[in-house]
């Protein structure tokens, strides 16, 4: 029977996987039914700004149609989803049509390590 690892071998690897780790969110699918929207960060820099992306913005002709996808350059994204701001608009009941969306139908969230800036966005 082999040796087992001994207890500092056994705290060290603890430590590297509790190490708390800063990633950068870079984008948010949200989905309602059939209708996917997303949250696109539009750059890899810290303060890049966001854009929106709808499925379904527009619609061209009846049934027989098809969807038009629309994207939109978010202002102030980083505002808006800052705690203290989503707090006052969700007491004051002024939450936007958008930040709805991102706030009950978020999906999927994807981030990237933030160590590795060099690497690209797949």
């Amino acid at each position: 029977m082999g040796k087992g690892f001994s207890e500092e071998e056994v705290d060290q690897h603890r430590q590297r996987l509790l190490t708390p780790k800063m990633m950068d969110l870079f984008a948010v699918i949200c989905i309602r039914t059939s209708h996917y929207v997303a949250f696109v960060k539009a750059g890899r820099e810290k303060d890049s700004e966001w854009v929106f992306f709808d499925s379904m913005a527009d619609r061209q002709g009846d049934q027989q149609g098809y969807y038009i996808p629309q994207v939109t350059h978010l202002k102030d994204f980083r505002r808006w989803v800052d705690v203290d701001h989503i707090k006052a608009r969700i007491e004051g009941k002024q939450l936007t049509e958008i930040i709805e969306r991102l706030l009950g139908d978020a999906y999927i969230y994807m981030y990237s390590d933030s160590e590795q800036h060099n690497q690209f966005y797949l």
